[in-house]
């Protein structure tokens, strides 16, 4: 491969050690000691090197993670048919700890999409730990992770930020994220076969291990050339994979047409050819074409999602699941509303059901389906006129001793039991003299008019004797 003329700053192969994630992978066993008496055991690491298949391609295990080809140190093949490479990692444990880098060099390697003739420009394509297969896209993710993975070691963390990263690829080139890492080759997916057949022609990519090396210490310190110039080219090819049918992309040519110039006025690292400002260095692409630069527009892709609450920020069609009901918000008609009750989570009590979405008195039962709505004990009696809210055996305190009556043996406390107290509602209240004493004592007036009866009864008998 020609030098790349564009001076591009990559950071690809240094992302932090990543637990395995998928791919193509096989590990086998065979006898190589010529000896009968001892058999030594070899374990192979299989890796596939894809633009076409590649073979007669450099595949190496990264493990000082350097880019570089340590050839005392890393073990390493020649990729063959289907750019398979078996590499020899005896003794390593965890070979899907490691990046794997290929170096594909002009003259030597066939791509098996044109067999009949080695490629003729250089290229080095990186995966992320763990992945078999390295390819442009594989390239595109190494560089996202190697940005983002600064200073992270938790493995929970670099699993999601590579995640992340696959987003973050998905979304520039408008393809699905399970799409972005893997074979696609076998899996025929040909919207990444377009894409990686245009960025190969474009020369973007690094052209050797130098420069990948190069270009990851670049990634730990900012925004890398490459990465700039990658957002550009896969806007444009996105435009062309949303708008072709997909059995015209199977033998499209590159919308961008070959190599690019190296001119650049503004000396931001990306070309005259590709810029949108080629006369602002803060400025560099546009993706909803209204004249702001994405670095100064909150909402890239014009979607009504602003950046930093937008999943696929260059997407247009489409912005995550931000409720989390397995509808994208651009075709959620309630894009904040789980169970697509209309009310929105964070107003919704009860926002995985549908049915309900209020809980007037806190019993944990929705509206809808409480019997009584306003009365969180469910006792009959609305928490306004319950003197005991949170218990359903009590509402209602007559003497406010904090006892309820239900359970109170005096509810007027008046020293009368319930049971003795003619009222036992009322307390008894103390008269200021004797008589009134008398008359508040209950059935006294009657006892009265019985003793006046009895003394008039006694005074008739005595007279008529």
């Amino acid at each position: 491969m020609d030098k790349n003329r564009i001076t591009l700053a990559i950071a690809l192969c240094g992302a932090a050690t990543l637990s395995g994630c998928g791919g193509d992978s096989s590990s086998s066993e065979s006898g190589s000691a010529p000896s009968p008496e001892a058999e030594q055991l070899i374990d192979t690491y299989d890796v596939r090197a894809i633009d076409g298949y590649l073979r007669n391609a450099k595949v190496w295990l990264d493990l000082n993670e350097d880019c570089l080809h340590d050839v005392d140190t890393e073990p390493y093949a020649m990729s063959g048919e289907g750019g398979l490479a078996q590499i020899d990692v005896t003794g390593i444990s965890e070979p899907d700890a490691y990046p794997i880098v290929v170096s594909a060099l002009a003259g030597k390697t066939i791509d098996e999409d044109s067999p009949n003739e080695p490629i003729s420009k250089d290229i080095v394509l990186t995966a992320p730990a763990g992945e078999r297969a390295a390819t442009p896209l594989s390239t595109m993710v190494q560089l996202y992770l190697q940005e983002a993975s600064q200073g992270v070691t938790d493995p929970l963390q670099l699993e999601q930020l590579k995640k992340q990263a696959v987003i973050e690829t998905a979304g520039q080139f408008g393809i699905a994220p399970e799409q972005v890492l893997g074979d696609f080759i076998a899996q025929d997916i040909v919207e990444v076969a377009f894409v990686a057949r245009s960025l190969v022609e474009t020369s973007l990519l690094p052209s050797s291990p130098e420069a990948l090396q190069e270009s990851m210490q670049a990634a730990k310190e900012g925004e890398s050339n490459l990465e700039k110039n990658l957002s550009v080219v896969a806007n444009m090819l996105k435009d062309t994979i949303e708008s072709m049918p997909v059995e015209q992309l199977i033998n499209s040519p590159s919308p961008l047409g070959g190599q690019l110039s190296d001119a650049d006025r503004d000396l931001d690292g990306v070309p005259d050819a590709l810029d949108a400002f080629p006369d602002d260095p803060n400025e560099f692409i546009n993706t909803d074409d209204d004249d702001i630069g994405n670095s100064a527009d909150l909402d890239d892709d014009n979607d009504g999602y602003l950046d930093d609450k937008d999943t696929y920020p260059t997407d247009a069609r489409r912005a995550g699941d931000h409720d989390g009901d397995g509808i994208d918000s651009i075709d959620d008609p309630y894009p904040f509303d789980y169970d697509n009750d209309t009310y929105p989570d964070d107003i919704d009590q009860f926002d995985d059901d549908p049915n309900e979405w209020l809980d007037t008195d806190g019993d944990g039962i929705g509206d809808n389906s409480d019997l009584y709505p306003n009365d969180f004990d469910n006792d009959s009696y609305p928490d306004s006129e319950d003197a005991f809210d949170r218990d359903s055996s009590e509402w209602i305190d007559t003497d406010l001793d904090g006892i309820g009556n239900n359970a109170d043996t005096d509810d007027d406390n008046d020293s009368y039991s319930d049971e003795q107290d003619n009222d036992p509602l009322v307390a008894l209240v103390t008269p200021n003299d004797y008589q009134s004493c008398l008359d508040s004592l209950p059935h006294y007036q009657v006892d009265k008019m019985l003793l006046a009866v009895q003394m008039v009864n006694a005074i008739v008998s005595r007279v008529y004797r």
